[in-house]
């Protein structure tokens, strides 16, 4: 199925720099304070390859975003997705597996309410976009494209 081109749009890509920001933020301070550990256990072990994987990805999309504004139409990837779901969900599960190493049940507890938040703003939004319908040429919502394919 061929994907919508679109323009890019401001605040979408405002949200999306913050975002990514955040994510890299939050994998390299936890990265900085697992220096200090002497012994690193499994849970430990599984967050740094989550981060090992988040960081370069998110790095990479943040350059993305900032070559967007140089280009008056845009069409999302297989391979932008790709890095955006690496980077994204390595994080969260980086910090899930920090959790975990205080107990597995809160490393879980974490992960879920995690997914189940992302659902809930897929659904949220979907939602809101119903009664706010977006112009034919603003950037597609990517919660929107998972619930609502385009159509050709």
């Amino acid at each position: 199925m061929p994907s919508r081109t679109y323009e890019i749009s401001g605040e979408s890509l405002k949200f999306e720099e913050i975002i990514t920001a955040a994510l890299i933020g939050i994998s390299t301070v936890a990265v900085i304070q697992l220096l200090g550990q002497s012994l690193l256990d499994k849970p430990l072990i599984i967050s740094l390859y989550c981060f090992a994987i988040s960081i370069p990805m998110l790095a990479v999309y943040s350059l993305i975003i900032l070559m967007k504004p140089k280009f008056k139409l845009h069409r999302d990837t297989w391979a932008e997705m790709t890095i955006v779901l690496l980077g994204s969900f390595g994080a969260i599960v980086g910090v899930g597996a920090i959790f975990s190493h205080f107990s597995q049940s809160i490393g879980i507890s974490f992960i879920v309410a995690s997914v189940v938040g992302m659902a809930l703003v897929v659904v949220w939004r979907a939602k809101i976009s119903e009664i706010n319908p977006p112009s034919s040429s603003a950037a597609p919502n990517r919660a929107e494209q998972f619930i609502q394919p385009d159509r050709p």
